[in-house]
């Protein structure tokens, strides 16, 4: 229940405090995405190869003050894309470009390598300003479901973590406290001593909370898992040395 109200906890606010840049840098991109796309180009994908009604190399620039770029990038690169029906690899850096297209393949610079991307298994048609304002505008509805879709997936991510992964440091706890309940002679099963490590994994858990609210990360290697032993030797030295089936029922 504690990991349930923590991973619910940890991603209204993650979802609170993020979503409203977030939207806001979409919003940006949806609303000038339009005008990256020349108003007269018509793209063409016919029989795996791919044309334009422009004279080649057609350059597009990158848009000024609307993409914000690394210094790296800003130094090498001044195009957005190229078209250029024969365009090569070693083109890409002539162009000083972030995507080149030619008649087969759709080149885009990463930032240790170049991907190549081929048209032979796109189907035929054509692609216009038209189309491409019409699909913004399909997608523009859709934005309100984003806060839900993050807090879903950042939901998941930490009860997986919470509840998972960190639940695996359990088993080793509970075989240390049954080595120690071994050595008092208690009388009892791995799943008392599994309880017990579960329990105890509390305050481990209160911890990290508080680290992570004050923001002062532990950068103690095992700490959660040496707290959790430590606090569960403490619980099972305290327990009477003779537990009998009927006093444990």
């Amino acid at each position: 229940m504690l990991t349930i109200l923590l991973s619910i906890g940890i991603s209204s606010v993650t979802t609170i405090l993020t979503f409203p840049k977030i939207q806001k840098e979409l919003n940006t991109f949806i609303n000038t995405a339009s005008s990256y796309y020349p108003n007269d180009l018509i793209i063409t994908s016919k029989g795996g190869q791919v044309s334009i009604n422009k004279p080649e190399p057609f350059i597009v620039p990158f848009p000024k003050g609307s993409l914000e770029l690394t210094s790296q990038t800003k130094k090498e690169l001044e195009n957005l894309i190229v078209f250029d029906s024969n365009g090569t690899l070693d083109d890409m850096e002539k162009y000083k470009t972030l995507i080149l297209l030619n008649k087969s393949n759709l080149l885009i610079q990463s930032q240790d390598k170049i991907e190549a991307r081929s048209f032979k298994d796109y189907p035929d048609g054509q692609l216009t300003k038209k189309n491409v304002i019409k699909t913004i505008n399909s997608v523009k509805p859709f934005l309100s479901f984003i806060p839900i879709i993050m807090f879903l997936a950042i939901l998941f991510g930490t009860l997986l973590y919470y509840a998972g992964v960190k639940f695996v440091l359990v088993l080793p706890v509970a075989l240390g406290l049954m080595l120690v309940g071994n050595i008092k002679k208690l009388q009892m099963p791995f799943s008392k001593y599994l309880q017990i490590a579960l329990h105890t994994f509390t305050l481990p858990l209160i911890v990290e909370i508080v680290s992570m609210v004050v923001k002062f990360p532990i950068h103690v290697p095992l700490w959660f898992f040496v707290l959790n032993l430590l606090f569960g030797v403490l619980v099972v030295s305290k327990l009477p040395e003779k537990q009998t089936p009927a006093t444990q029922s």
